[in-house]
């Protein structure tokens, strides 16, 4: 007998010697260990066409052991064990070995692995409605006994359930508690699982780092745990990681070695599955000689009766790919059309089919086809999005953003400047989601908010206001202006897609931060006016406020610093500009008005060793010095993030941070503004903690560096500081594109604060600061990193001190303040500035 099939029998041994007691998981995980052990180590293996039922032979021999010796409770066990195999050997839903158990169920555990079991079968075929029904009964049974196996098995299977259904909250919910109990029970093999499924809902939510590093584990917990049916599961997603990242040929071993590990477990579902991957990861790379044989034996295996006749479907779906690569686009079309079933597929790979569908019907020219099949992907998307994790809705519309893009693209080639409503309702369905989801949810769990109109958007501005939404797709920039009365879109010929304006505005923000020389800004700054902005607002008249929503690299570009030579003029000196993450937010009635002023921070300790910051101090005093009402200032030791959570920030009109920020562009929610620490707090406040907060905050400034910067997630914005504290609530932020300089940050500042005190918005108080700036001759590098985002229009409530109204503190200080003046002039020239 070969070391594999000594295994076998060991734990086949085992597993029929366990008592239906509470001792029997526990056994029969200790069987499961063994046998995929048996398999690990070796065995013959077939072409896998035929399911391998040796396994399945072995098992139920020994079950009818047990019985003939009388021992009805352990046969009854071993019949379920062998009724599983079968189930997966031979794709039928009551096999002889299920029909044989069921007389001699006996408990409730053994009740509820065979109803668990059952439904998790059911959910392979997709036959959704019995396996929820199965599985639920199951888990009624189960509900006092979370020790129990099957109580986990259930868990597993109504979460995988709900990933395939396109339900991703309520699959992490199921995931979530399956792996307390499997933690609480040492159970590798489940917690494997728990892995492997959470990597498939990280990758159709588009988090493709956390569906690499989850599949990974997977595939680490399943080696520990033995099982060579687990290990072909995990095998899979990890392919499947590689290959939703566009690394096809990095999934082909991992597809590879997941068919091995299925063949020799007798896995025919995982079998079919993988012939499918791999002809869908080699017609993706454009091998068609090596795709074409999986496709062969897929067709092979279902006319000879063994395929799986409810996954016909993701057969078509995958030779759909196939006759693409092949360039046969009629016959792929068709293969699309019957591949997208409801109920049959996956919500993902439907949508996936019905934007495969639209780009074969573009290429062969059936325009009204296409445009439907867009329709279509885009509807399935809408529906899905409701139903992701908060924390990855964002990923998941960035990586279905194609679509929407797609689609505009379309529109302007059918149809031109007469789509401008749908093509600008297409615009804000896929920008922003996230974040008007958190500012309009009302306090119900998982709600999400709608677009707003077009018309609904209109009558959000105010005469003299623009708003100019950008549009990047692949090879075209589009661009729409709407005003309180109009709406008009254009194709910005001049502008490129996303990889030209990408070079262009990172060549330009270069020049801006750099460059010694005026005519090298105003040179890069005027072809991108041109080709940007010209189109949409050349006629505008002096003074108005553009509210622009950028997309894609344009979300980096100081559109003010951009030069307008028909006037000879920054663009800052002519209009006000502010960035707003969506035009549907400024639809927003926004929160109450915070009763206090102002709450400043600056000059923190520096316990990161990132340097002193003494001009912040100087900025958030003369802030203070001009406005009225309740103020807190944290200074100095004072800064830490233990004052400012205690503070309580959603209370005022104003926050102010004049410290250090660090960015993380690999996990952005670890982006942090570098405070003092203590009272058990890191003096990190991380994006994490901010998107967390409840403020009722009119505008939170961000004089730190890079606070308006991160990763870009599509139109969805820059994972940003910015972004944490409008997700958080503040109407308006202002914060920096690129490092900035203590001193200039300062005097920018002083400005800002005064045109806030008159009772200016927030855009046109940053816009007459920055004016200020340009009269006194400040290079665009110290005034052009500052934006606004958010609702800029909007004031944030606060009025100016009455003169000789200067706190006591101001009062002791004045001799100070002016007894130095004359020498820090004198070191303005020699001290080095530091960066923020």
């Amino acid at each position: 007998m070969s070391v594999a099939a000594r295994r076998w029998a060991t734990g086949l041994v085992i597993a029929t010697a366990a008592s239906a007691a509470s001792a029997a998981s526990t056994a029969r995980a200790d069987a499961v260990r063994e046998i995929t052990a048996g398999e690990l180590a070796g065995g013959e293996r077939d072409d896998g066409m035929r399911p391998d039922t040796e396994q399945v032979a072995r098992a139920a021999a020994r079950a009818q052991a047990l019985e003939a010796a009388g021992d009805r409770a352990r046969a009854a066990d071993a019949w379920l064990w062998t009724c599983a195999a079968e189930r997966y050997a031979t794709v039928a839903l009551d096999p002889p070995a299920c029909k044989h158990a069921a007389p001699l169920i006996a408990t409730d555990e053994q009740r509820a692995f065979d109803l668990a079991q059952r439904g998790g079968f059911e959910a392979w075929l997709n036959l959704w409605e019995p396996a929820i029904k199965d599985i639920d009964a199951a888990l009624a049974i189960c509900h006092e006994n979370p020790a129990w196996f099957a109580t986990r098995v259930a868990h597993l299977y109504k979460g995988g359930i709900a990933v395939e259904m396109g339900e991703y909250d309520r699959a992490a919910t199921e995931l979530d508690r399956l792996a307390t109990l499997a933690q609480a029970h040492g159970d590798l093999l489940l917690l494997s699982y728990v892995h492997t499924w959470r990597s498939r809902i990280a990758m159709f939510t588009g988090d493709l780092a956390a569906a690499r590093d989850e599949s990974a584990q997977g595939v680490a917990l399943a080696e520990r745990a033995r099982s060579i049916d687990a290990l072909a599961i995990a095998l899979w997603m990890r392919g499947t990681a590689e290959l939703e990242a566009h690394r096809d040929a990095d999934a082909i071993p991992f597809y590879d070695r997941s068919l091995a590990a299925s063949e020799q477990a007798g896995n025919f579902i995982v079998v079919f599955i993988m012939h499918m991957n791999l002809a869908n990861a080699w017609a993706d790379l454009g091998d068609v000689a090596r795709a074409r044989p999986h496709m062969a034996w897929l067709r092979a295996a279902q006319a000879a009766g063994h395929g799986i006749a409810v996954w016909n479907t993701k057969v078509d779906y995958i030779d759909g790919m196939v006759l693409a690569a092949e360039g046969r686009m009629p016959e792929a079309a068709a293969r699309f059309r019957s591949g997208i079933v409801d109920g049959v597929m996956s919500h993902y790979m439907n949508i996936d089919g019905a934007l495969r569908l639209a780009e074969v019907l573009r290429t062969l020219g059936d325009k009204p086809g296409a445009r439907a099949a867009y329709e279509d992907a885009i509807a399935r998307v809408e529906a899905d999005r409701p139903h992701t994790p908060e924390d990855q809705r964002a990923s998941f519309l960035s990586k279905h953003g194609a679509v929407y893009r797609a689609l505009i693209d379309l529109l302007w080639q059918t149809d031109g400047a007469a789509a401008a409503e749908r093509a600008f309702a297409l615009a804000e369905a896929s920008r922003a989601r996230t974040l008007l989801d958190a500012l309009r949810a009302s306090g119900v769990d998982g709600a999400t908010a709608r677009p707003r109109t077009p018309a609904e958007i209109r009558a959000a501005l105010a005469p003299g206001e623009l708003l100019l939404v950008f549009v990047t797709a692949t090879d075209a920039t589009y661009g729409f202006v709407v005003s309180r009365d109009a709406l008009r879109w254009t194709r910005l010929a001049g502008a490129g897609g996303v990889a030209a304006l990408t070079a262009r505005v990172a060549f330009f923000r270069k020049q801006v931060v750099e460059a010694e020389s005026d005519d090298a800004v105003t040179s890069a700054g005027g072809a991108l006016y041109q080709d940007l902005l010209a189109p949409l607002i050349d006629d505008a008249p002096a003074g108005t406020l553009l509210v622009i929503a950028p997309d894609g690299p344009l979300h980096l570009l100081p559109f003010d610093a951009l030069w307008r030579a028909a006037s000879h003029e920054l663009i800052a000196e002519r209009f006000d500009v502010a960035m707003t993450p969506s035009g549907s937010l400024l639809a927003d009635p926004g929160t109450a008005a915070a009763p206090r002023a102002i709450l400043a921070v600056a000059d923190p300790p520096d316990d990161a060793g990132l340097g002193p910051l003494p001009d912040s101090a100087r900025e958030v005093d003369d802030a203070l010095a001009k406005l009225d009402g309740d103020e807190l200032l944290l200074r100095g030791r004072d800064a830490t993030e233990a004052r400012l959570k205690a503070a309580s920030p959603g209370a005022y009109a104003i926050l102010h941070f004049a410290t250090h920020a660090t960015v993380d562009d690999a996990l952005p929610l670890r982006s942090a503004l570098v405070l003092g620490g203590g009272g058990g707090d890191d003096g990190r406040l991380t994006a994490a903690e901010i998107y967390r907060m409840q403020l009722r905050t009119g505008v939170v400034v961000l004089s730190a560096c890079q606070s308006a910067v991160g990763d870009v997630a599509g139109a969805e914005g820059p994972m940003s500081l910015a972004r944490a504290f409008l997700h958080a609530g503040a109407g308006s932020v202002v914060a920096t594109l690129w490092q900035i300089e203590d001193r200039g940050a300062a005097r920018l500042m002083d400005r800002f604060y005064d045109e806030l005190a008159s009772g200016d918005a927030t855009a046109r108080a940053l816009g007459e600061a920055k004016r200020a700036m340009i009269a006194a001759g400040a290079p665009p590098r110290s005034w052009a990193a500052f934006v606004a985002t958010g609702l800029p229009s909007r004031a944030p409530g606060v009025t100016a001190r009455a003169r000789g109204g200067l706190p006591i503190r101001w009062g002791l200080a004045a001799a100070l303040v002016i007894a130095v003046a004359f020498v820090g002039i004198g070191l303005v020239g020699i001290r080095r500035a530091r960066n923020r």
